[in-house]
């Protein structure tokens, strides 16, 4: 990590903390349930799962080595060819209170059919099927020695409705057909990839689904992806902490983005 990055996240974080609200800031009825349903921390839905704790703790202390050229660039596990499993468990997957978010969000939306654009290790994947409203997840994972640990652990836990597809983002959008309420993105963590995977995404997005974009102030080329797609789609509801952008499509109010404290 270089010093330009540390300072430019220091700044992200000083910003977000100047312009955070809680719910005692909020005018919109619709943001303020969104709010207390889906992200205030002492009010949401808890979603821990001692089975799936168990599988991130054992993962943690795992030493196979995962080879790959590829980890998601731009992300914390792309500056290497190889990493062993248990440093992909400790800082390349979502954490608990991330998938708490996502699992909330699900329930909110209805979201029957989700789409997951990054597997990883299948620790939120496994999450997101465990919610009732759920019918399938899929999620996509271009590291074929990652998606084969994600598909054991759908197994191993018995999650029969979700499915990791080892494809690349681009090919998979370039096939599928299929419309999605919710849409989650933690793949390629660069400004260009990240256009090109909402602009592909938000086609197959359900009138009034979701859209979660993960670590939107990770680097200067994130933070612009999604300054941009503030600007470029005005018609959908903008919801942010320092770590996620949320994206409600065809719900702009009059006022469309919020920076929120969750």
């Amino acid at each position: 990590m270089t010093l330009q990055i540390i300072v430019f996240r220091i700044i992200r974080y000083i910003r977000y903390w100047l312009l955070c609200m809680d719910e005692h800031g909020l005018q919109s009825p619709f943001v303020f349930q969104v709010y207390k349903e889906v992200l205030n921390p002492s009010k949401r839905k808890k979603c821990k799962d001692t089975a799936i704790e168990s599988l991130r703790s054992q993962l943690s202390k795992d030493d196979t080595v995962i080879m790959s050229s590829d980890f998601g660039s731009g992300s914390s596990m792309a500056v290497a060819k190889s990493k062993q499993v248990k440093t992909i468990a400790q800082s390349g997957i979502s954490e608990l209170k991330q998938s708490e978010v996502i699992t909330n969000l699900i329930a909110f939306v209805n979201a029957s059919h989700v789409l997951e654009l990054g597997a990883s290790l299948g620790i939120n994947t496994l999450y997101m099927s465990k919610v009732s409203v759920v019918e399938q997840v899929i999620s996509i994972e271009a590291n074929p020695e990652l998606a084969a640990l994600a598909s054991d652990h759908l197994k191993i836990l018995a999650s029969s409705n979700a499915e990791i597809k080892v494809v690349d983002v681009d090919d998979f959008f370039e096939a599928n057909s299929q419309t999605f309420n919710l849409i989650y993105i933690d793949a390629n963590h660069t400004y260009e990839a990240t256009i090109r995977y909402f602009n592909q995404a938000v086609k197959v997005l359900s009138t009034h689904g979701a859209l979660v974009i993960d670590d939107i102030n990770w680097s200067p080329g994130m933070s612009k992806a999604w300054t941009q797609i503030i600007a470029q789609h005005p018609a959908h509801l903008y919801l942010e902490n320092h770590k996620f952008g949320i994206v409600f499509a065809n719900r702009a109010l009059e006022r469309n983005h919020y920076i929120l404290r969750f």
